[in-house]
């Protein structure tokens, strides 16, 4: 398989690279001498990137991958170091980091003199698997989730795995979420290699071919349809649903684990609506419960998971389009109203999944 991909855009075409050794790339891209860095401040220590990044040679600012850092307050303390510096159009961006961090470095380098090149190295399996490439990037505002964002992609984007290495499994396997949502986007035998995957307890062996056949997934979505207008918004299958359930439970449920709940509660609708049957619906909530590996939320209040189902980008007023499977491996926008109806089948869905996730 090859080490290296490209995604064409509308912007300018973009590279993937596979690399055994981040630091074969770092240590080029530090020859360029005009190069800026924005890194996980738990990946500075745990990788020793002081030994590598020379601070008196090179403005380096570490920032802690919370959600709360994900705001327009975050941003500005980066713009304003970055101006504090003296960095121009000519400076690379260099992000090293989760979604978080890409997201950050992202939105920061597409406003910043207009735009300014940013590169990614992401260091979880989130980023690797799924967020690292399409060129979206968003941050909060107050406590709803990227309300605030733009389509910039980076010029390059470095993949070691070797970084997954030190995830813990909580969060190894809320990566596993995305690649869930993508196996069952296009191809159900990429589905049914996962599933195989996953039940047999090989998934850890086999994560830099999952992410590999995540990416080639979207990769085809996003190229045909780069800034969503259209069909990339079935790569919000689970998402609405995720992110209300990150908002709710204030991310005690990160973001890959809310997706894995998130396809399985449109999955379970799709089932009630007819469009999958019962047993493809238990199928793939097997799956999803060999993922989960948080807390299942108990006695969930509809209307305050609503407040933030209204707040998703797809939401209009008291109407979301939802992505459900119309079958497995091929999915629909499904416009629904967020009524007594909608609550009623939610309800029965928490009831009817808390042993399962419990167990």
């Amino acid at each position: 398989m090859e080490n290296e991909f490209t995604v064409r855009s509308m912007r300018y075409d973009y590279g993937v690279v596979f690399e055994q050794d981040f630091r074969t790339e770092i240590r080029e891209i530090l020859e360029s001498e005009k190069c800026v860095f924005l890194i996980d401040r738990n990946i500075w220590d745990k990788y020793g990137l002081a030994e590598l990044i020379p601070q008196e040679s090179f403005l380096v600012t570490l920032i802690e991958a919370v959600e709360s850092n994900k705001t327009i307050y975050g941003v500005i303390d980066v713009w304003n170091k970055w101006e504090k510096a003296g960095i121009t159009k000519k400076h690379k961006v260099v992000v090293i980091g989760g979604g978080i961090l890409q997201d950050i470095g992202a939105f920061a380098s597409s406003i910043y003199l207009r735009n300014i090149d940013w590169y990614f190295f992401p260091t979880t399996l989130l980023a690797q698997c799924d967020s690292c490439i399409g060129s979206k990037c968003g941050i909060n505002l107050h406590e709803f989730k990227n309300q605030l964002g733009a389509f910039y992609a980076p010029k390059r984007i470095v993949i070691d795995t070797h970084f997954l290495n030190s995830l813990s499994d909580q969060d190894l396997y809320s990566g596993m979420g995305e690649i869930l949502k993508a196996s069952l986007t296009s191809d159900v035998g990429f589905y049914h290699r996962f599933r195989d995957i996953v039940l047999s307890g090989r998934d850890k062996a086999e994560l830099e071919n999952l992410i590999r056949d995540s990416l080639m997934v979207k990769k085809e979505v996003v190229e045909a349809d780069e800034f969503e207008k259209d069909y990339r918004r079935v790569l919000n299958y689970g998402h609405t649903f995720g992110h209300a359930l990150e908002a709710y439970t204030k991310n005690e449920i990160p973001h890959g684990a809310a997706v894995t709940l998130g396809v399985d509660m449109a999955n379970f609708i799709a089932w009630k609506k007819g469009f999958i049957s019962e047993e493809e619906y238990r199928d793939v909530k097997l799956v999803a419960s060999k993922l989960f590996r948080f807390k299942f939320p108990e006695n969930v209040d509809m209307d305050r998971l609503f407040i933030f189902m209204r707040k998703d980008k797809k939401s209009e007023g008291e109407k979301v389009n939802f992505v459900i499977p119309k079958r497995l491996g091929e999915l629909q926008i499904l416009p629904m109203s967020l009524d007594q109806g909608l609550k009623v089948m939610l309800t029965e869905y928490f009831q009817e999944s808390h042993e399962i996730y419990r167990n």
